[in-house]
C-alpha cells in the first residue's frame, strides 16, 4: 500500500475544566496534540500505511513516551529527528474551539521550532511514501520553519508525490511580522489537494470570502460562496486540482468539494453533541486522504470525511479512534435520514 508522510509538531495538550476550578480541584488532563499527528494517527487506525515526522527534545519523559505509544501503535517513527529540550505545549479550556481565544500556545522554543533549512535528509524521509501532506500552522511558526516546509515540498515534487494542504489558520501563531498569505503563496504553487474554509482561505491566501459570517446565511448560498471561493483559488493556484471547503455550523456540518470534474457537496449532517471540538478538521482531511488512496468516488470520499469529523467531535482528545465500521455506519443513518 502507498504510504502517507504527515510533517508537523507533535503538541503536548493541557485540558483545564471549564469551570476554570483546575486549581481546587487538582485536576487537569493531558492529550497528544498537533494537526498533522492527528491526521497521521486517523490514518493508522483506518490500517493506511503512514510515516510522521518532527522534532522532539532530548531526555524528555514526556516526548519519549508520546514516541513509544506511536511506535507500537503502528504509526512508522522512524525518521523523527531527537534534539533540544522543549516540547511544544498548547492549554485549552474545555468546552472552547481552537480558533477561538481560548488557547495559549508554549512552543515558541521547542525543539521542532528550531529546525532549519539543511538540517533534514528529505531522501531519507520520504523514502518509500507518495504523499506528503502539511498544514498551514507548521509555517505559521517562523519564517524559518517555512522555509523548511519548502525545501520538503520541493523535494515531494521531485519524487512526484502528492501533496495536500490544510489551510487552518491560528491568529495566535501568525505573529513573526510577515502577512500570512506573503508566506502561503510559494508553498500553494506546489499542492495538488486544498482543505479549508472560505474564511481561513481570506486569511491565508487573500481570497477575499463571498460572506463575512455563516450568521444568518442559508446552505445554498454558503455552498454557492465556497465554488466562488474555489474558483479563484483553483485560478490563483493552476497545481491545485482539488479544493474541499467544510462548514461546520452550530447544529450541522456539510461540505463542498470542487475537481476537473466539477462540484459535489455533502447532504447537510446534524451535529447533536459536541464533547470536544480539537480535532475534527483533522480527522476531515484524513478522510479525504483516505478516501483518495482507495480511489473511491468523490461522494464517498466526502461523505466518509464528513462522517469521520462529527464523530470526532464526540470524543476527547485531538486525535480519533473512531474504526472505519463506525464511520461507514454513520454514513448510512445520515444518508437515510
Amino acid at each position: 500500500m502507498e504510504k502517507v508522510f504527515c510533517f508537523g509538531e507533535l503538541l503536548l495538550r493541557i485540558t483545564l475544566p471549564p469551570d476554570g476550578n483546575w486549581v481546587d480541584a487538582k485536576q487537569s488532563s493531558l492529550f497528544l496534540g498537533g494537526a498533522e499527528l492527528n491526521v497521521a494517527q486517523a490514518l493508522n487506525k483506518w490500517k493506511q500505511p503512514v510515516r510522521y515526522m518532527t522534532a522532539l527534545p532530548e531526555n524528555h519523559i514526556v516526548a519519549a513516551e508520546a514516541f513509544d505509544y506511536l511506535h507500537h501503535s503502528g504509526v512508522d517513527v522512524s525518521t523523527i529527528i531527537h534534539f533540544g529540550s522543549m516540547l511544544g505545549t498548547y492549554y485549552l479550556k474545555l468546552g472552547n474551539d481552537l480558533k477561538k481565544s481560548g488557547v495559549v500556545y508554549d512552543r515558541e522554543a521547542s525543539s521542532f521550532s528550531l529546525l532549519k533549512k539543511g538540517m533534514l535528509d528529505w531522501d531519507e524521509l520520504l523514502k518509500d511514501c507518495s504523499w506528503f501532506h502539511f498544514s498551514a500552522i507548521t509555517p505559521a511558526l517562523n519564517r524559518e520553519l517555512a522555509a523548511v516546509c519548502e525545501e520538503g515540498l520541493q523535494a515531494a515534487v521531485q519524487r512526484n508525490m502528492k501533496i495536500s494542504v490544510d489551510l487552518n489558520y491560528r491568529a495566535k501563531l501568525w505573529n513573526y511580522g510577515a502577512a500570512p498569505y506573503s508566506i502561503m503563496d510559494s508553498l500553494m504553487n506546489y499542492c495538488d489537494l486544498v482543505m479549508g474554509n472560505i474564511w481561513s482561505v481570506e486569511k491565508l491566501t487573500a481570497i477575499k470570502s463571498p460572506v463575512e459570517s455563516s450568521n444568518g446565511i442559508s446552505e445554498t448560498i454558503l455552498k454557492g460562496s465556497a465554488v466562488a471561493s474555489m474558483n479563484e483559488l483553483r485560478q490563483k493556484y493552476p497545481t491545485v486540482k482539488e479544493i474541499f471547503y467544510t462548514f461546520r455550523l452550530t447544529n450541522e456540518y456539510f461540505a463542498v468539494t470542487q475537481n476537473e470534474m466539477g462540484v459535489v457537496s455533502s447532504p447537510s449532517f446534524p451535529v447533536l453533541h459536541v464533547a470536544d471540538g480539537a480535532g475534527s478538521g483533522d480527522c476531515f482531511m484524513a478522510g479525504i486522504i483516505y478516501g483518495k488512496l482507495q480511489h473511491w468516488t468523490t461522494e464517498r470520499t466526502l461523505n466518509f470525511a464528513v462522517a469521520a469529523a462529527i464523530g470526532k467531535l464526540n470524543e476527547m482528545g485531538d486525535a480519533t479512534s473512531q474504526t472505519m465500521e463506525q464511520i461507514n455506519e454513520r454514513v448510512t443513518k445520515m444518508i437515510e435520514q
